[in-house]
């Protein structure tokens, strides 16, 4: 679910003037909107601060595990203006909605709201959406063999999640609630043992709490701050699912910006599922250059950093690094594969007020190059 919704990655390939010159705005309304005074440059803040503006997007999708393709959308965004101004921390409103398709005719649709009430004592997520991906399932058999399958995978999925902030804390605690309903449909006709039908309906439904902190200067691109998630999930009959399976997810990021125009970022991810679950639920490998599945068992655990050098006023340069691995207790952890990931990219500082940053990554993982367009950082798609 996460590949369609939040992995996928939003680059901005234009906004274009005459769209809005034909909604009969003046010359000099329109630079009011997207050229930020203090150094004449394009901007989009003031536009989406002040005139309830959006982000029309057509996004290139550079996913390795769904191919190439297209993605088009709005994305708005709200935020509070006073606080803003005041340099407190205030996450802002994001909604939108999108559809996408690749070259292997992955296609999928969403809409989404990420809302941010009570003067931020209150933060909510909710997403609706459906898909059908082809993707690959990666198993290696008895004879030491990996099978490489096929498989396409559609269905409807539904997310509610929410949270309260503890007095005036940076801590938040609150529960998250995901149903997918699913069609999953292999092309093989010889499966594993642990896949006992080329074609199978079901669905999954769990709910669990979740608490975490966050004191990041800005959300979209941050600067300096720490995020860390803790989340627990119990499948069940009662939930709407078919299956009954736990699972865990942690993880954290923390950002420095110690050395002028250099901001450190570093990340720490650890995943768990157990008991009986859908194969393709299992936690997997995220990193830029690794396709998504690729590395997927029980346990999956990331160590990712990346460096933005803020070189001119609007123009970075990043560069990152990481490794992960998937593995049981079946044998020993140094068995297992450890995918790696090395990379480096460009930004521009599309919204100065906002902080947030749009640019390109090209990555090489263990296996092949990989390209992405991205809108704010890499690491708000976990």
């Amino acid at each position: 679910m996460k590949l369609t919704l939040l992995r996928l990655r939003i680059g901005i390939l234009f906004i274009s003037f005459s769209l809005f010159q034909t909604m009969g705005y003046p010359q000099s309304k329109m630079k009011e909107m997207f050229v930020d005074s203090t150094d004449n440059a394009f901007d989009v803040g003031n536009w989406m601060l002040n005139y309830n503006g959006f982000f029309p997007l057509i996004s290139i999708i550079t996913e390795p595990a769904v191919d190439n393709g297209i993605g088009m959308g709005l994305l708005f965004l709200k935020q509070d203006k006073d606080a803003l101004a005041e340099g407190k921390h205030v996450a802002p409103t994001i909604y939108g909605i999108g559809g996408l398709y690749t070259f292997n005719d992955s296609w999928g649709v969403v809409g989404f709201y990420s809302g941010v009430w009570k003067q931020d004592k209150i933060r909510y997520i909710g997403a609706l959406g459906y898909t059908s991906v082809n993707l690959n399932y990666y198993r290696t058999i008895f004879t030491g063999d990996e099978l490489k399958l096929s498989f396409n995978l559609k269905g409807l999925l539904f997310l509610q999640e929410i949270a309260f902030r503890l007095k005036d804390s940076r801590y938040f605690v609150g529960g998250k609630y995901t149903y997918f309903n699913y069609k999953a449909k292999f092309n093989l006709p010889e499966l594993p043992i642990d896949i006992p039908d080329p074609e199978r309906d079901g669905s999954i439904g769990g709910i669990g709490p979740i608490i975490y902190y966050d004191n990041r200067d800005f959300t979209m691109t941050p600067n300096k701050g720490i995020r860390w998630y803790l989340q627990y999930a119990y499948n069940d009959t009662w939930l709407g699912s078919d299956f009954k399976y736990n699972r865990v997810d942690a993880y954290g990021t923390a950002f420095f910006d110690l050395i002028p125009k250099l901001v450190m970022g570093f990340r720490a991810d650890f995943r768990f599922i157990w008991d009986d679950y859908p194969f393709f639920t299992a936690p997997y490998v995220i990193l830029r250059g690794i396709p998504a599945l690729r590395y997927q068992d029980k346990m999956v655990t990331v160590l990712e950093t990346e460096e933005r050098w803020d070189f001119a006023r609007r123009w970075s340069l990043v560069g990152f690094a990481g490794v992960g691995k998937a593995f049981s207790n079946e044998k020993a952890f140094k068995d297992y594969t450890t995918a790696w990931s090395v990379g480096t990219g460009f930004r521009y500082k599309l919204a100065r007020l906002l902080n947030i940053y749009w640019g390109v990554d090209v990555a090489r993982g263990n296996e092949e190059w990989a390209f992405y367009l991205q809108l704010g950082h890499y690491w708000n798609s976990l």
